[in-house]
């Protein structure tokens, strides 16, 4: 077993208080066994033992990606490994006898929920276009500004050639131009739910208890939470933060263009949390119209993804993000739109790049 389970926030004297109480329990049932209480000391034990059992399979052996706390905590000390750079398998640093391909985004490109980086898709590019050296820039959390950020942090003022600029784009990315002020005026169609007393119990019980902890966040607790998917959506109707973000998404073409004399490319990720979303064609078409209005150039993966349904691309419905077949989907669709702009990577003036390459596209699997 790894070391590391066993650092969980209240873990081994939490774990060892309960084996205790257990074990307690047990001589109780031998010492009353000849009086009254023997039937309640057994019914006491049992409960303790069942207990212990439950605490120890989900502390120490549950291991499955779902974002749920010490949950997830248990599947990323069991398979995500950090290089020097703070990141997986990024490849780093860039080559200066290869052209570099880099990919960045948040989760979808850390490989979040995937056991290993080579389900990746930026691992079916580097395996496809063995001449590039592909690099990956991805960690959960980022949203466009940190990614701004992070692209000139980690490739500094280098005059390696870097062609292309992936930037892997989710619905989520625009909250970082979310201000408080923002939230308080949009305000989704759902209702944020108000916490029980109920829920605060619950909630104090899972800092001591971790399958009480795991089956609360997956069955109460969402419902706390479920307003913030449509707040997000209506987040994109609003002009005044849409106009801010966008300009956040210009700035950041700036970097590559300016800085780096590459071009960028934009794939587009659906939400996966269900099919109804999936299916929402109207919202993300208003999005990319204005990517379109902009003269990005853009993979529209919605199309592609809505073919197949969310069970075959998600890693599991309580972790929705995009498992080692939707990566292979998103690696097929970059690889035939550059098929169809081999100017990009051979190296054409951007200005060249940009007369050939203009808004949409979309691939269907071939079979």
């Amino acid at each position: 077993m790894d070391d590391s389970l066993l650092r969980l926030p209240g873990g081994p004297s939490l774990f060892i208080a309960y084996v205790a109480v257990t074990i307690a329990l047990g001589f109780s049932v031998y010492l009353f066994r000849q009086t009254r209480l023997a039937n309640a000391a057994l019914m006491l034990c049992t409960f303790s033992l069942c207990l212990t059992g439950l605490e120890g399979y989900y502390r120490f052996l549950h291991i499955q990606s779902d974002g749920l706390g010490r949950g997830m905590k248990n599947f990323s000390d069991r398979y995500y490994r950090f290089d020097s750079y703070g990141l997986r398998d990024s490849h780093l640093p860039l080559s200066d006898t290869k052209n570099n391909l880099i990919v960045i985004g948040d989760s979808h490109v850390f490989g979040a929920g995937l056991k290993s980086t080579s389900e990746r898709f930026s691992e079916s590019l580097a395996t496809h276009y063995p001449d590039l050296r592909v690099v990956n820039l991805g960690l959960p959390g980022w949203d466009t500004k940190t990614e701004t950020a992070k692209l000139t942090a980690y490739l500094g003022s280098s005059h390696a050639s870097i062609p292309l600029v992936v930037l892997t784009y989710f619905f989520n990315d625009i909250e970082e131009d979310v201000t408080a002020a923002d939230r308080e005026r949009v305000v989704g169609p759902t209702p944020a739910a108000k916490p029980t007393v109920v829920d605060s119990a619950l909630q104090w019980i899972s800092r001591y208890s971790r399958f009480v902890e795991l089956f609360y966040y997956r069955i109460g607790y969402p419902r706390l939470v479920r307003d913030r998917l449509g707040q997000i959506q209506m987040f994109y109707k609003d002009p005044v933060i849409m106009s801010r973000h966008l300009a956040t998404l210009e700035q950041f073409r700036s970097v590559v263009e300016k800085q780096y004399s590459a071009h960028l490319l934009i794939v587009v990720l659906p939400f996966l949390h269900s099919d109804g979303l999936l299916h929402k064609t109207g919202f993300y078409r208003a999005f990319e119209k204005k990517l379109s209005k902009r003269g990005f150039s853009y993979i529209d993966m919605q199309p592609v993804f809505a073919t197949y349904g969310v069970h075959k691309l998600w890693i599991n419905r309580f972790d929705p993000h995009t498992n080692g077949f939707a990566n292979q989907l998103i690696a097929e669709a970059i690889i035939r739109f550059l098929d169809q702009h081999p100017a990009i990577l051979n190296r054409a003036g951007l200005a060249a790049v940009r007369s050939c390459v203009s808004g949409r596209a979309v691939y269907e699997r071939e079979f």
